[in-house]
């Protein structure tokens, strides 16, 4: 099952086998801010991100919003070792679509159900059964509604 990436890194080529590099998408739900730490892969959100050869260490986007953009400069040994970092994370960490489908709860889906189809009746008693033939919000509201159903179906 195919699963989306929490962790891309961007790498341009400078010159004599180096590189710049940032992070480009970090999934801070998954991978948070000054908080996740994985120490088997020697992956780590801390001040800003980084690479430190010495301890094969990677650090993503961390405590300091202000250094997300920084552009950090490798060799092509470095970028070789954190795109396995990054390759080993999203296998890891990534989100399978199923999974990102069904985080919320049954109960919170059958209220969203519950709330979608009390607004489409809304609709057609303020607007008639003509509303979805003239109205894109109706056509919205209805979309809401079969895939809330299709969601709890499995």
């Amino acid at each position: 099952m195919e699963k989306e990436n929490v962790l891309e890194i961007e790498f341009k080529e400078l010159w004599d086998n180096n590189f710049a590099w940032r992070v480009t998408e970090q999934n801070e739900e998954i991978l948070g801010r000054n908080v996740f730490k994985d120490e088997e892969l020697n992956v780590e959100s801390f001040e800003s991100p980084e690479f430190r050869k010495a301890e094969s260490k990677l650090f993503i986007k961390g405590h300091f919003r202000t250094y997300d953009n920084n552009i950090q400069i490798c060799t092509a040994e470095e970028k070789a070792l954190i795109e396995e970092k990054v390759k080993a994370i999203n296998e890891k960490y990534g989100v399978t679509w199923q999974g990102r489908r069904t985080m919320k709860t049954e109960k919170e889906i059958k209220e969203m159900l519950s709330e979608a189809i009390k607004k489409q009746e809304e609709n057609k008693k303020k607007w008639g059964k003509g509303y979805w033939n003239i109205t894109e919000v109706w056509t919205e509201d209805l979309t809401k509604v079969e895939l809330l159903k299709k969601i709890l179906e499995g």
